[in-house]
């Protein structure tokens, strides 16, 4: 339907990924796009300039293609003016809906300008968004509204004018997560009644009357009366397209839950019935102890799988959309949504009884508040989401280049790719920003696709170091440490590479890629470099840097080289820096895994140790016959390491 098109479009214009969307609205009576959903189309194609195949009436395929977004973060959204008419009565509030998403990750503020329907069936009313979703977006994400509602418009003519300035969140900034789970004690009801055109400006003042007795009433002699206030608006006919009438509410609690309710008036209806609808709407609501109404579910799931950190929202049943849109969402982004029991208002757990239940989304945050390293967190969750049952998206924040831990390069250029190419994970890692000693504050998301289910984890068996066939590497200078720092470092590496591997060596077989941070996405002042040695067997060897007060850039370089270097003279299939982090891997998977490394270091030995003891896996160190030494991996030759694991899998 209609609310597929609509959060596939918008995700697929964030995320810079093609979508093809199929058989549209194939069980309906007259199937394919109609009026409103073309417009919801071609206003996403205005915002991100992407190609689109199919977006025409009663088509029912529609194929979606943005522009690419970088690894890790968003397309480029431009903010700025943007205009559509429906052309019908088809909803404004849904076009609204489809592009929300898209400018809060604009570059600037945006100016949305829609004509159709502001107040129809079967979509939320302008109102809505205004005294219930804009506030509730705002008080969570960050994210600044503005609405002007120039004129209402009915079915069947349409014609309602509406717009939408939309001020997205800071760049560079993510979207905060959305947790409501507490919902605090009823403090005011709010509303708007209107009634347009040739209908009596008394409808909207019935309305509103009834409606602020019947929740008197319901919420007992004792409730104060300045409690409840219904705001009344009254459409004359030059503001509204057409006939119409209706109110809308907004409950707000005292944990700053807002909950809408809204009803239409239709012919033949009593204005004390419309006003009943909407009251008991949002009596059920509140008596339920639900954080977030049923009109509003759905249209915050997207915003939760967009956000860092875990979001949770205690609502009631799930609805059909709700559902809709965590399918759409957890397909397109990866992120994994959740419907647990809420055991203050015990149901059944799929969302789909009548007691309450807790939508959360799948990923995982954790703020150091230090400069400790996020990198040594990513250590210990990775063996764990390696068995998830689905995706999992780690945002960290802490130090990311620091003293004793690997620094966040040497996971995206040695550790993942072994990790992928062995065991058949795999990673997609964006850092936002580095952070140093003493203040931390680096931001490091991490994406992780687990083992497929039912199968265990394949052996690591890297025994044989081939030949050298390049090296890469990463270059940064970052905060108030110069640029140049970054590009002497990059030029000293890869000068001392090619005149320790003799004049025959290729220069293009080596290569250093320069980052150079700025002080905005960087929290302090440091400098260093990571480098990974590529072997003709796959094997992968990193060395790492890290510039201090007073060492020239050319000395940090000389040390990260002189590092490869040695383990590549070695012989050795794993650097000293990732022997400890593989031993992990090697006691769940499944067979016999054997690592050829140099002598032992001291976190090995302690990791080996944990494992036999926790798993009963036994690990052997033998001597590495090409390099001989002694054999319990103490001494100046090469071992090699084994183990036959567990051969651990998720059923």
């Amino acid at each position: 339907g209609g609310q597929i098109l609509r959060n596939a479009i918008a995700l697929a214009s964030l995320l810079g990924r093609p979508v093809q969307i199929c058989r549209i609205r194939a069980g309906r009576d007259k199937p394919g796009l109609k009026a409103q959903h073309n417009a919801g189309i071609q206003l996403l194609l205005q915002i991100v300039k992407a190609d689109c195949c199919g977006c025409q009436r009663d088509s029912q395929t529609v194929t979606f293609r943005p522009p690419p977004a970088g690894a890790g973060s968003v397309s480029a959204i431009a903010g700025g003016d943007y205009s559509e008419d429906i052309g019908t009565a088809g909803s404004v509030c849904l076009l609204v809906q489809a592009a929300l998403p898209v400018l809060a990750f604009a570059d600037s503020p945006s100016l949305l300008s829609l004509r159709g329907g502001t107040n129809v069936d079967f979509a939320p009313p302008a109102e809505h968004f205004t005294g219930t979703l804009a506030p509730l977006l705002e008080s969570t994400l960050g994210l600044r509204f503005r609405l002007s509602l120039a004129r209402r418009g009915f079915y069947p003519r349409g014609g309602g004018q509406l717009a939408l300035e939309v001020t997205p969140a800071p760049r560079g900034a993510p979207l905060a997560p959305i947790r409501l789970l507490d919902p605090g004690q009823l403090v005011r009801v709010t509303g708007v009644a209107h009634a347009c055109g040739a209908i009596p400006a008394r409808v909207a003042q019935q309305m509103a009357s009834a409606a602020r007795q019947l929740l008197l009433t319901a919420l007992g002699s004792n409730t104060d009366p300045t409690a409840f206030s219904v705001d009344i608006v009254v459409d004359k006919s030059s503001q509204s397209v057409g006939n119409g009438c209706g109110i809308s509410l907004t409950a707000h609690s005292s944990t700053g839950c807002l909950l809408g309710a809204n009803a239409i008036g239709r012919r033949g209806v009593p204005a004390h019935d419309v006003a009943a609808e909407a009251v008991n709407q949002l009596l059920a609501d509140v008596k339920r102890g639900v954080c977030i109404d049923v009109h509003t579910q759905d249209q915050l799931v997207i915003f939760m799988a967009l956000a860092e950190g875990e979001s949770a929202i205690r609502v009631g049943p799930l609805t059909l959309h709700t559902r809709t849109a965590v399918h759409v969402a957890e397909m397109l982004t990866g992120v994994k949504f959740s419907v647990s029991e809420d055991t203050t208002k015990p149901g059944k757990t799929d969302g789909d009884g009548e007691g309450n239940c807790v939508l959360s989304c799948g990923d995982y945050s954790e703020d150091i508040g230090t400069a400790g390293s996020v990198c040594l967190l990513v250590q210990a969750a990775l063996p764990v989401l390696a068995f998830a049952d689905s995706p999992s998206l780690l945002s960290l924040r802490g130090g990311t280049n620091v003293d004793f831990a690997p620094p966040a390069e040497h996971f995206t250029g040695t550790l993942a790719p072994l990790l992928e190419s062995t065991l058949g994970l795999r990673f997609r890692l964006s850092l936002a920003r580095r952070g140093f000693y003493p203040r931390g504050g680096g931001q490091l998301a991490l994406e992780v696709t687990p083992a497929p289910r039912g199968a265990p984890l394949a052996p690591i068996r890297l025994l044989d170091p081939g030949q050298l066939v390049r090296v890469t590497g990463v270059a940064h200078a970052c905060g108030a440490i110069p640029a140049r720092v970054a590009q002497q470092m990059a030029s000293a590496a890869r000068q001392l590479l090619l005149t320790a591997l003799g004049s025959n060596t290729d220069p293009t077989a080596f290569s250093v890629d320069i980052v150079v941070d700025k002080s905005s996405q960087s929290v302090g002042n440091g400098c260093g470099i990571s480098l990974t040695a590529h072997s003709s067997t796959g094997c992968l060897l990193g060395a790492n840097a890290i510039g201090r007060r007073g060492v020239p850039a050319h000395d940090v370089a000389a040390e990260a080289v002189n590092q490869l270097l040695a383990d590549v003279k070695r012989g050795v299939c794993i650097d000293v820096h990732t022997q400890d982090q593989l031993v992990i891997f090697m006691a769940l998977a499944e067979g016999e895994s054997a690592i050829r490394v140099g002598p032992l270091t001291l976190h090995t030995r302690t990791a080996v140790h944990v494992a036999e003891m926790l798993t009963g896996v036994k690990f052997s160190v033998s001597e590495d016959t090409t390099k001989p030494g002694k054999t319990d991996g103490d001494g100046e030759g090469n071992c090699v390491l084994s183990c036959r694991g567990l051969g651990l899998k998720r059923d």
